[in-house]
């Protein structure tokens, strides 16, 4: 067991915005070794991973740009929906206070008539 806790803790995640920077060869070359070492440390499924992303793409930053788009553009229409959800809510509980405050205006005036008559 004791080993299975070394395992987890020598390995480290490699910061996303540090990998995306290696992908578009925005690192000095020390930079990039220093990942790179990390990739192999790490696991050999990582590094082919990477590896193979940049063999097979080469375009990797107009794919990771589209992405990006796309991902803001869907936060952008849930925050909508979201705004737009709580617009209707409140407008529902205004309405319904209102028609609470007009039946008990209704209810005072015809209790009031029906004291006067009796």
């Amino acid at each position: 067991m004791s080993e299975l806790k070394n395992i987890l803790s020598t390995h480290q995640d490699i910061d996303p915005i540090l990998l995306e920077k290696y992908l578009k060869g925005e690192l000095s070359n020390e930079q990039a070794f220093e990942v790179e070492q990390q990739l192999d440390d790490n696991d050999a499924f990582e590094h082919e991973a990477i590896e193979g992303i940049k063999v097979e793409n080469p375009n990797i930053n107009i794919a990771l740009i589209n992405i990006n788009q796309k991902i803001d553009l869907a936060l952008k229409e849930k925050h909508k929906q979201r705004k737009n959800k709580r617009k209707f809510n409140a407008n529902i509980a205004t309405l319904a206070i209102l028609l609470v405050l007009a039946l008990i205006v209704i209810a005072f005036i015809v209790i009031k008539l029906f004291l006067k008559k009796g």
